[in-house]
């Protein structure tokens, strides 16, 4: 092994043993609760671990305790409920400022989410039960068959063997709330109080042609169905209650029509179920994420390459962007005090705390010292097709020179490069040795509504050919045009790293868990909405699906290919690696395949994340290395 992949390799093992801050589970003026993900390589899984900080007389943060745990609120009084895994069963407990705990209810299940009532101090939970409760023809009795007969099907729910979603009123005897709900709907798992006891839950229902619609329903604390919350033109999610409870907040995405492209925005629901447009400043796409007081509603949105932190003045119409010094990955808040989780694609995950009105900065908790081997810089890359700025992330290593240009192309396609990232981190192919440019195409976020059309049903005539064009101007900008080149990426990612890799012919292609046939991978995933709102129905609109798809695997036939998949992946079938690995075999291309047993669509364990890098490491070095002129590097 070369010296540069020995450092890369070293890099590796200190990313991948970091504890992961992860969320932040509730905040108020005295306590801090956040989710940290720990590795255990033993058990090769991430340990979810509740964190919480009290804030002491005179003013500094200390930690107080720490917990097994996956989900938290903090109460007005500074109590702390959250939720933990005990010998396979999760149990509800609360635990007070005087460290006094107890236990309040086992679940059988998993709970998504856990909600206090400001005003009332009741607790209310969603719980995702264990082993499914639908019933089978009596003809199937006795076999493993998981059955179905509406639009529910999907190979998630039977590889997981999932239940109905449930709401637990936590108050004296813990109980379900018996409530109906309408056919061919279920619940999301979302969980927010309004005023007089009203619950607000969120509803999905599966439509006859296989679409997803998502709004609303509003239950009273006895299991009263008090009103249902659907909109014709706009799927309403995550509701983020004000303390007082006289209104949530909650995300607004629009139905495409007429191929124009998605658009999302923050609306109010009232008490009284109506719902409104606040007028918040700025054109970005806003989402809530809480409120410090009845009248302050704090946002988040993308930005080019940061994802801003914004406080509203609803009652006097004034908005205030809040500069925290980074991305913000997660909050919460209740006045006078907002916790952040803030990160950026050279710098880990910190904990920070804000005051209410946006001052006073503070450092809770920095991730452990990572020395990274590189500087990275941001990079406007425009394109006379897109009428919006473009950009990338530049990553090189600190000699300012690079055996070879590696370009990682973002999943979604409806995400950006503003966060520190665990899986696709640029910095171990910076050890190496080699530059990285973490690419944003058209429809990454933060660019505007021209950055979406341009991309929007054009995956491959619209987003590749652009993505094409910024990597020869970035290489040229950098002084990288010599360099060997190697495309990567998950997902969508992978996708364009093929399409991308047919018209540029690199030395290297990775992909993972990308999709290949878009009508194939549409048909059987688990998200078939999103194609639909997209693409359409692939009986109706497959010769759009088939342009869109990458179907050249001769053009790869003198690049080395690297394949991955997580054989349980509910989103983009395994079978569509293979079938790529097999293409390209067929074409007289080097091709490579590894299928992750223990995976779903992501690659997350951290022993299985280790193994990835050290093998697309090798495959670089061998790739790109042998290749490389002197001398390349900034310009």
């Amino acid at each position: 092994m070369t010296a540069a992949l020995d450092a890369a390799t070293t890099l590796v093992e200190q990313i991948f043993a970091e504890p992961r801050l992860a969320s932040v589970q509730g905040c108020d003026g005295t306590t801090i609760v956040v989710r940290v993900d720990v590795p255990d390589l033993a058990t090769n899984r991430l340990h979810p671990t509740l964190l919480c900080h009290r804030r002491a007389v005179g003013g500094e943060w200390k930690v107080a305790w720490s917990s097994t745990g996956t989900a938290a609120t903090v109460t007005d009084n500074g109590s702390v409920v959250y939720v933990r895994e005990h010998q396979g069963v999760q149990e509800i407990r609360v635990r007070d400022r005087m460290d006094y705990e107890m236990l309040i209810h086992y679940v059988n299940g998993m709970v998504a989410e856990v909600a206090w009532e400001g005003v009332g101090g009741r607790l209310a939970c969603t719980v995702l039960e264990s082993g499914l409760t639908r019933a089978s023809p009596d003809a199937l009795r006795g076999s493993d068959a998981i059955w179905f007969d509406s639009q529910r099907a999907s190979l998630g729910r039977a590889r997981r063997f999932q239940g109905d979603w449930r709401v637990w009123l936590l108050d004296g005897d813990p109980a379900p709330l018996p409530f109906a709900l309408p056919e061919d709907a279920e619940l999301t798992g979302e969980l927010a109080w309004l005023q007089d006891g009203q619950i607000v839950l969120g509803v999905t229902y599966f439509l006859h042609n296989g679409g997803q619609r998502f709004g609303f329903m509003v239950v009273d604390a006895h299991g009263r169905v008090l009103r249902k919350i659907r909109h014709e033109h706009i799927d309403l999610t995550a509701p983020v209650a004000a303390p007082g409870g006289a209104y949530l907040a909650c995300l607004c995405t629009t139905l495409p029509a007429d191929g124009t492209h998605l658009v999302q925005y923050t609306c109010l629901l009232s008490a009284e179920g109506v719902l409104s447009v606040p007028a918040l400043e700025g054109e970005l796409w806003q989402q809530p994420y809480g409120w410090t007081d009845d009248q302050h509603l704090v946002c988040l949105a993308d930005d080019g390459p940061r994802r801003r932190l914004y406080i509203h003045d609803l009652m006097h119409g004034a908005s205030k962007r809040v500069e925290v010094g980074a991305s913000v990955l997660d909050l919460a808040c209740r006045s006078p005090c907002i916790a952040v989780l803030a990160s950026t694609p050279d710098s880990p995950p910190a904990l920070l705390t804000i005051d209410a009105d946006g001052s006073a900065l503070q450092i809770l908790i920095r991730s452990s010292a990572i020395a990274l081997p590189g500087a990275a810089r941001h990079v406007v890359l425009n394109d006379h097709r897109v009428d919006s700025t473009l950009g990338a992330w530049l990553c090189m290593p600190h000699s300012g020179t690079a055996a070879g240009l590696i370009a990682i192309f973002h999943g979604g396609p409806l995400k950006s490069w503003t966060d520190w990232a665990w899986r696709w981190n640029p910095w171990p192919f910076v050890a190496a040795g080699f530059a990285v440019a973490l690419v944003e195409p058209p429809m990454s976020l933060g660019y505007g509504d021209a950055a979406i059309a341009a991309g929007w049903r054009r995956w491959r005539t619209g987003i590749a050919s652009i993505a094409v064009r910024q990597i020869k101007a970035l290489r040229e900008a950098s002084g990288l045009g010599d360099c060997p080149l190697a495309l990567m990426g998950g997902s969508f990612g992978g996708y364009l790293a093929l399409v991308t890799g047919a018209t540029m012919k690199p030395r290297l292609v990775v992909t993972h868990g990308c999709p290949v046939d878009l009508a194939q991978v549409a048909a059987t995933s688990d998200v078939f909405w999103q194609w639909l709102r997209e693409y359409g129905d692939p009986e109706a609109h497959g010769a759009e699906y088939t342009e869109q798809s990458f179907r050249d695997a001769g053009a790869l036939a003198r690049t080395r290919v690297l394949i991955s998949h997580g054989l349980h992946d509910d989103l983009v079938t395994p079978s569509e690696s293979l079938r790529l690995h097999r293409a390209l075999l067929r074409s007289g291309g080097r091709s490579e395949l590894a299928v992750f047993t223990g995976e779903r669509h992501a690659l997350l364990k951290p022993l299985n994340l280790r193994a990835w890098f050290s093998w697309v490491l090798q495959a670089c070095d061998n790739e790109l290395r042998c290749s490389a002129k002197p001398g390349t590097g900034w310009r």
